[in-house]
């Protein structure tokens, strides 16, 4: 891969196994490899329709022409960079069964990213920077970017058998998607020294992140519990109130009750009282 790559730099217009390099008489790809070419050098910044127009022995028209614009041409850039990259991926993911292991699956979602870092290297920096920059809402790249991540995820999904929502599950692929993206995005210009091989940094990576994916979900589990202290609270106000009501009730009864039963015996001296004083008459 390394030497294919150093050759679609250096001679851009042969072709090999894994990149497809474009021929003389292919305007579209002498445009993307032109284009390809100026963001190696000076950053996207430097790729005018204009200065790749030139270095690409054409005319700006023939961008509008095979690309709609500035926009379209850099998404056909990232596509042709990315694109095997994608394949691999999805390979590799093709390759786990379910449930398949957090780790495995993590591990064809950054490796191929990984490989194609390291292919670019210090002199490629710019163009690696380019593919993990974070797309414009709305444009070509980002359109991409998203149809890839829907691929990947789909995938990823119907593999892995973790506590978590649905929902959430995409989120935890996206970030790792992001932790990726971050790591083009910083690539070095000059070498750093470091000695970190592709596969040191693949376990470092995944074992990051498949902690993260394998997480046991925690989102709804403090809503649940707090409804279920409310509804706890609410049923022990409600019974409190109703035991309450029927305290009152219960000696609101026993009140008229004593009230009764005075009525009832209030009688009984008055008619004993008269007896007697007629009795005393007589």
């Amino acid at each position: 891969m390394k030497h294919c790559l150093s050759q679609r730099f250096s001679q851009p217009y042969k072709r090999c196994n894994i990149f497809r390099v474009p021929m003389p008489d292919d305007t579209p790809g002498r445009l993307v490899a032109a284009a390809t070419q100026l963001i190696a050098d000076g950053g996207e910044e430097a790729t005018s329709l204009r200065a790749v127009s030139r270095a690409a022995r054409s005319n700006a028209a023939a961008v509008h022409y095979h690309f709609g614009g500035r926009d379209q041409l850099l998404a056909a850039v990232v596509a042709d960079l990315l694109e095997p990259v994608q394949h691999h991926r999805l390979d590799l993911l093709d390759s786990l069964r379910r449930p398949a292991p957090v780790a495995s699956v993590v591990e064809a979602l950054v490796r191929p990213d990984l490989e194609l870092l390291a292919e670019l290297g210090p002199d490629r920096a710019r163009v690696a920077q380019l593919l993990g920059r974070p797309a414009e809402p709305g444009t070509a790249v980002a359109a991409l970017l998203e149809r890839q991540f829907a691929e990947l995820a789909a995938r990823a999904v119907a593999l892995l058998d973790v506590g978590a929502p649905a929902d959430e599950l995409l989120r935890r692929l996206r970030w790792v998607r992001a932790v990726v993206a971050s790591i083009l995005a910083t690539a070095p210009e000059t070498d750093d020294g470091s000695e970190d091989t592709v596969d040191g940094q693949v376990a470092g990576l995944v074992g990051f992140c498949a902690a993260g994916l394998a997480a046991q979900s925690t989102k709804a589990m403090p809503r649940r519990a707090a409804t279920s202290t409310k509804a706890t609270s609410t049923k022990a106000t409600s019974t409190k109130a109703t035991s309450t009501k029927a305290q009152a009730a219960k000696a609101g009864a026993e009140k008229a009750g004593r009230a009764e039963a005075g009525a009832d015996k209030a009688p009984e001296p008055v008619r004993a009282g008269k007896a007697k004083k007629r009795k005393k008459t007589a």
